[in-house]
């Protein structure tokens, strides 16, 4: 491919995006493109960070010393914290299937004689920006955080899991709704959902949900999941029960999946993702594009 055709995809991503003509046009000396076939090594743990990867076909999976792994779909990035640590890679990259990146120089990206220092600038504070995210996604956001932000394209607030405080019995309609947002969560870019807490982000407690302990509330969570989701989906969502200003509240973690969700309903299977602070159910119509898009 042209090296004018690459820095046309690039300035897609946020990280080039920011840039004008004519700083993208200095990234056309630093690129260069490459391919890799099914389960090639792209870099192991400890090699030297000598390029960015921009995903242009296929995927890739990075797995870290610490057993996560993270997937790389057509249109992201790759290779920031190895490129700004400096030193060494973090993590192993492989691809998943026949792929191909645009490699992105890492030594002439800092390098004035083929980037200007203010331009090298603008794309370093990018990519720290995405490292920060990132980091904070994998660390969490403390649910403290949560609520002081509200909600959010990432965050929800639930005040009841099965429990309608307005019939005072138990309803399936409720947890029809925590399982939308779940769904939406991990069909989309992954984001957190607190359960037990209300509107005004004012965490009430779990004490109508009526469960016998916290491990049976999560039991029942995570066989509604596993029915209404897929067992499949359990490796992208982590639960855990915490306690903010002495309420317990039920913490449901979600990651972006690899593979499309469907929510069942009967006789019926709907398609959610996360628009903004909503969640919506895509047509049928819109539905095939998205996971063309979205998923491999």
């Amino acid at each position: 491919m042209e090296h004018t055709k690459m820095v046309e995809l690039l300035k897609k991503h946020e990280v080039f995006a920011i840039l004008n003509e004519e700083e993208l046009q200095k990234l056309e000396s630093i690129v260069s493109s490459a391919t890799y076939k099914e389960h090639e090594l792209v870099f192991a743990i400890g090699s030297m960070p000598n390029f960015l990867y921009y995903v242009e076909e296929g995927s890739f999976t990075l797995d870290f010393p610490n057993n996560e792994s993270l997937l790389l779909t057509k249109g992201e990035l790759i290779g920031e914290l190895g490129l700004l640590n400096g030193d060494f890679r973090l993590g192993t990259l492989r691809a998943n299937e026949d792929s191909k990146v645009i490699n992105i120089c890492g030594a002439k990206l800092f390098e004035e004689t083929f980037i200007p220092a203010a331009t090298s600038v603008k794309i370093l504070r990018q990519l720290g920006k995405r490292v920060t995210n990132y980091f904070r996604a994998s660390q969490q956001m403390s649910s403290r955080e949560m609520l002081l932000e509200g909600e959010s394209d990432t965050v929800e607030f639930k005040s009841s899991l099965r429990w309608n405080v307005y019939a005072k019995k138990r309803d399936k309609a409720i947890e029809f709704a925590s399982l939308k947002t779940i769904a939406a969560f991990i069909n989309t870019n992954g984001g957190h959902l607190l359960i037990g807490v209300n509107d005004e982000a004012e965490p009430i407690g779990l004490e109508n949900e009526q469960f016998e302990n916290d491990d049976k509330m999560l039991l029942h969570l995570t066989n509604l999941i596993k029915t209404r989701i897929g067992t499949l989906f359990m490796r992208y969502i982590h639960l855990s029960v915490e306690e903010l200003d002495e309420q317990k509240v039920l913490r449901v973690d979600c990651f972006p999946s690899e593979h499309p969700a469907y929510l069942s309903d009967g006789n019926d299977e709907y398609f959610f993702i996360r628009t903004g602070p909503a969640t919506t159910n895509l047509s049928v119509s819109k539905v095939y594009e998205y996971i063309k898009e979205r998923f491999k």
